[in-house]
């Protein structure tokens, strides 16, 4: 995946769910925007922890140590609760099958 296609999968996303986004992006390096959408904007953080991961996927896509088109296969096992509003929503109970996610 070439960053040309970041960029068209990303603007893709955004326009389809343009009415509902509540958010701001910003992708790129110090000097190069590849995708901008309302980073002039102010928004709260979900959680800090998740633009960190975000962060190093990214650079492990960069780097070419992981594909981003690979699924992912998670067991009900293996998921948590989740912290602050998820931890309110009911538990995954093992024995459910499998989810698949496309990165």
């Amino acid at each position: 995946m070439t960053k040309d296609d970041v960029y068209l999968e990303i603007n893709h996303i955004l326009k389809k769910y343009q009415a509902t986004l509540e958010m701001g992006l910003w992708i790129g390096t110090p000097t190069k925007c590849l995708v901008d959408y309302q980073s002039h904007k102010s928004f709260p953080a979900a959680s800090i922890s998740k633009l960190v991961l975000y962060a190093y996927y990214l650079e492990q896509i960069i780097e070419k140590k992981i594909n981003p088109q690979q699924v992912i296969c998670v067991s009900p096992v293996d998921l948590t609760g989740g912290a602050g509003v998820l931890r309110l929503f009911p538990q995954k109970k093992a024995g459910l099958s499998v989810n698949c996610l496309q990165r």
